[in-house]
């Protein structure tokens, strides 16, 4: 049974999805399943996916219904005892799910565990400020501390929760704050997750539409 279950949503980025796949599968900590979920893309996504040899990978095709549906799809079929989950144009450093795990199982306190998130390369120290251990439903709520390709969540804490697919917009941030009330996050600040400057002007509209 795999470790970590990392839930790749995708749609219509079989040019960048292969940076993603290449990203989990070259990780540190090999007992993982990467499940890609194949939001309806009608580019050759399936294509690109099969060529991976690779017992660790799992693709699941379903009509489109948007990113939240997607990573419910995910949740569904995931086996192992972590959840985390991976955007198709990001990526993580090779120790990065490790580092993780490591931090998590440090302490029964915690359910998840969270790093920061920034460009490739980038000075850790100007990413770890003001980033909360224990019950962060308040520092969540306000400002929204954890990015959702930079968590990692006990798998047993999500039985009843999915993301909201009515949402149109911080889907991820609602997710999180149902996971903080059952659950304390922990700060792993010796790694972050890596944003690629293909969703930075995404990333601008998140924050002022929050």
């Amino acid at each position: 049974m795999p470790l970590v279950s990392v839930i790749i949503p995708t749609f219509n980025r079989s040019h960048l999805i292969m940076r993603t796949i290449d990203s989990v599968l070259k990780q540190t900590l090999s007992e993982i399943e990467a499940i890609i979920v194949d939001d309806g893309s009608s580019d050759n996504t399936k294509q690109i996916v099969a060529n991976y040899i690779d017992p660790r990978i799992r693709y699941v095709y379903k009509e489109n219904g948007g990113v939240s549906s997607a990573r419910n799809a995910g949740l569904n079929i995931a086996k192992g005892d972590y959840v985390c989950f991976l955007d198709d144009d990001d990526e993580w450093y090779d120790s990065y799910l490790e580092l993780m795990i490591n931090g998590l199982q440090s302490s029964s306190v915690y359910g998840a565990a969270y790093s920061s998130m920034g460009p490739k390369d980038c000075l850790i120290e100007t990413l770890n400020i003001n980033c909360p251990s224990g019950s962060i439903t308040k520092e969540l709520f306000q400002r929204g501390v954890v990015p959702i390709i930079a968590c990692l969540i006990r798998r047993d804490l999500l039985e009843d929760i999915r993301f909201d697919t009515a949402l149109k917009i911080a889907e991820d941030s609602d997710f999180l704050l149902r996971v903080s009330l059952k659950a304390k996050f922990i700060f792993i600040n010796n790694t972050y997750a890596i944003r690629n400057p293909t969703e930075i002007s995404l990333t601008s509209n998140y924050d002022e539409s929050r």
